[in-house]
């Protein structure tokens, strides 16, 4: 992992410098010629406001991103279904149509049993009011946004909850004051189910699974509909493709599976604060003020300053603090895994282990050690091989390119020509320079590169370094 943190004395610095180091990682990950993402994010556990998530798209890929059609809209499931619960777009469905399922949680306390109503449109589904496992239909992230101590990582919430009961079995009043279940409710659901339904699919949960052994009314219960924030009724059930966008309201919605590689998070005085982070800045320079960043700052997002802790005296101030890292090992077998093919690996110029390999049939071994000396060669190529004679008493120009050194690799192994090409592509080498049969028929080189649709030409050697450099540049 490659990591950097950085430390400034004003909020408006710091975000300054996130915006160079995130534009820095976008100039990285344009070096590998190859899709990728870049996420607005939920900053989680780590804190802050403001992040953003660089990811490959890959069929393997354990994240969740979501991209619009039509805008820029860019985000993991996180945030994007945090914004899509909160649109005033959600509608109820008829009831005819709806089967209402149910998804249950705890909070971290164990304390409150948390039940979520949502629909599925579906024949085969279990009866109107069943609980089930709504996992892969609920966005937990969604359920979290509205209930904070939500812990969705308990698979027996009910047993949970009730094992938490058990001290205050006997003192009804006692479990009343201690004991909560709140129902939350997708906005899709009609409301004749919220004010109708909603008691006697509550009874049959409760005389299923055996949660209480009070009278189930001395329990405390809330319901939730609205989005806390907005008021809109909630969207609780996870992005599809093919969902209207919310941003832009045009375009559609599509779900990648991808590798996250990069993260950048703008932390603010998340942590100087309760550490007493301070810095002593001098009353020449300009000081921080307790405001909201102008918007400017950062498209489409709303980053607002908490200042925390008062400093500790006349000049002293929290430091502004970014986190950022790169997962260099991830990142190689993410790349490899994206651009290999049924032939083996297909590595980027720039992770290449050389950019080109020379292969040659048997009886060519010089002439191949002579267009090696033609590619790495730099300004004076004219005099560093016999082949330029050759080259020059033809009248032909050298390539505009004789100034790059091309890095490459000579297979002089002594083994068949086909079996060095199967393992060229194995070891995936951006382009192969074969001297063959077109060597010896028409002086050429055949050039092949996988990578730009399977290319294979036959190039002069004369204009082999400025053919190859510009295959290169698109890898």
């Amino acid at each position: 992992m490659k990591d950097l943190y950085t430390f400034d004395y004003t909020p408006e610095l710091a975000l300054q410098t996130y915006n160079t180091v995130r534009e820095a990682y976008g100039r990285f990950f344009d070096e590998f010629k190859i899709p990728y993402l870049v996420a607005e994010a939920d900053s989680g556990n780590m804190g802050g406001n403001l992040s953003h998530e660089f990811h490959i798209p890959i069929n393997k890929g354990e994240d969740h991103i979501i991209s619009c059609s039509n805008c820029q809209f860019v985000a993991n499931e996180e945030l994007a279904e945090s914004k899509i619960s909160t649109a005033a777009s959600v509608s109820p469905l008829p009831i005819a149509d709806t089967e209402i399922a149910t998804w249950t949680g705890v909070t971290s306390d164990r304390l409150s049993l948390v039940v979520v109503y949502y629909p599925r449109v579906s024949p085969q589904n279990n009866a109107a009011g069943s609980p089930s496992n709504g996992n892969n239909e609920v966005n937990l992230h969604a359920v979290k946004a509205v209930i904070p101590m939500l812990d969705t990582r308990i698979e027996n919430p009910l047993e949970l909850w009730k094992a938490a009961l058990v001290p205050c079995e006997g003192d009804a009043r006692y479990a009343a004051d201690h004991s909560t279940v709140i129902e939350v409710f997708d906005g899709h659901i009609p409301s004749t189910f919220f004010n109708t339904e909603r008691s006697s699919h509550y009874t049959e949960l409760n005389s299923t699974g055996g949660l209480l052994t009070f009278p189930q009314d001395k329990v405390s219960r809330h319901r939730i509909r609205t989005h806390p924030t907005s008021g809109n009724p909630l969207n609780l059930l996870r992005t599809k493709d093919g969902d209207p966008c919310t941003v832009c309201d045009s375009g559609s919605l599509k779900i990648q599976r991808a590798v996250e590689l990069g993260h950048t998070f703008f932390l603010g005085s998340r942590y100087s604060d309760p550490l007493r982070a301070f810095v002593a800045v001098p009353s020449t320079l300009p000081r921080p003020i307790s405001r909201p960043l102008a918007s400017d700052q950062a498209p489409e997002v709303d980053v607002q300053v908490d200042r925390g802790q008062p400093a500790l005296s006349t000049g002293q101030v929290a430091l502004e603090m970014g986190c950022h890292g790169i997962g260099i090992t991830r990142l190689i077998g993410t790349v490899a895994e994206s651009l290999a093919d049924e032939k083996g690996l297909n590595w980027p110029r720039v992770m290449a282990p050389f950019e080109v390999v020379i292969i040659s049939r048997k009886g060519l071994e010089v002439e191949a050690s002579e267009v090696y000396d033609v590619l790495t060669a730099g300004n004076d190529v004219r005099h560093s091989y016999g082949l330029a004679e050759a080259i020059l008493s033809t009248n032909q120009p050298l390539d505009d390119a004789r100034e790059y050194k091309i890095d490459a690799v000579l297979d002089d192994r002594p083994r068949p020509l086909a079996w060095k090409l199967e393992d060229a592509d194995l070891i995936g080498y951006p382009v192969i320079v074969i001297l063959g049969k077109t060597w010896v028929t028409d002086g050429q080189c055949e050039v092949q590169c996988r990578r730009l649709n399977d290319l294979q030409i036959n190039v002069l050697v004369q204009e082999l370094k400025a053919t190859i450099s510009s295959m290169l540049a698109q890898l």
